[in-house]
């Protein structure tokens, strides 16, 4: 999870730290540019895509990587969510190319599907999303839907 702070930092949370005893100064501060960070918690090991979503995307606040489960199989399976009608997701979310978390072959590869679509799954791993907007909701609807729509009860 991270939020832009000004056109040249973000604050995103720190790497090896539980949300159950995050602490709202624990959160890093990271610079776009280089990913030099401030303070003494080291941030994220996928500041780097947070940091490429910011630049590529001057108009998004906010980026949230969710473990959601519905749309992780999806990317396990390397396909594209469509069909979709929540407009901040996009018609069509499409499934990044694979690569090692906190790689820069992941990086590229979310970073070449950034610089197109409003929001992306990455392959073998969950979805990455920028938002405008903190309702993280619908992502999580919308996954159901189309789960429901391809493996009918």
């Amino acid at each position: 999870l991270s939020a832009r702070i000004s056109d040249e930092q973000f604050v995103i949370t720190p790497s090896g730290l539980g949300y159950d005893i995050m602490e709202p100064e624990d959160l890093v501060i990271v610079n776009i540019s280089d990913l030099s960070y401030e303070g003494n918690r080291k941030p994220s090991s996928e500041k780097g895509i947070h940091a490429d979503a910011y630049r590529l995307r001057p108009e998004v606040n906010f980026v949230i990587h969710t473990h959601q489960d519905k749309a992780s199989v999806y990317g396990i399976r390397g396909w594209d969510l469509s069909g979709l009608t929540a407009s901040i997701l996009g018609k069509r979310v499409p499934c990044a190319a694979y690569g090692l978390p906190g790689t820069e072959k992941l990086r590229q590869a979310v970073a070449d599907a950034l610089s197109a679509n409003p929001s992306i799954s990455t392959r073998n791993s969950p979805q990455l999303r920028k938002m405008r907007s903190a309702f993280w909701d619908i992502i999580s609807i919308s996954c159901h839907r189309l789960w429901k729509r391809r493996f009918p009860s």
